[in-house]
């Protein structure tokens, strides 16, 4: 890609609208925040990913190497991850889903320093985050 050895995406957030994402040692301690959309709102849930795209695409965007002794890094190997799943089990999804998943990201690409608070509230919608 033409980028510095020194660019490895620290301090960047990169939303992984998908399938979900898996920790492993490659993104282990990088998910700062996982959202489900396969219903149309953003819920808070657990990180998984039940067809295994996601984790994929999260390893070449940000994925340490770690797996494969440093032998293939993603392009930001410093950069922190948040899971939105907008497809589902056999990797399909509605198109509204994945809006929705743009939009919210989109809204709250400032937060810091992930997208989750220090206690997550009970019920997660459009009223429980503070403005961007």
């Amino acid at each position: 890609l033409g980028l510095p050895a020194t660019a490895t995406g620290a301090g960047v957030g990169i939303a992984i609208i998908d399938s979900g994402i898996i920790s492993n040692t490659d993104v282990e301690g990088r998910i700062v925040g996982f959202y489900d959309f396969l219903n149309g709102a953003s819920t808070f849930a657990m990180a998984g990913d039940n067809y295994g795209h996601g984790t994929h695409v999260a390893g070449l965007a940000a994925g340490s190497g770690a797996k494969s002794s440093g032998q293939y890094a993603g392009v930001a190997p410093g950069a922190r991850l948040i899971g939105m799943v907008a497809l589902d089990a056999n990797g399909q999804g509605r198109t509204s889903d994945v809006i929705n998943a743009i939009n919210y990201a989109i809204a709250r690409k400032d937060a810091r320093p992930g997208w989750l608070p220090k206690r997550p509230p009970t019920r997660w919608g459009p009223r429980s985050w503070p403005a961007p």
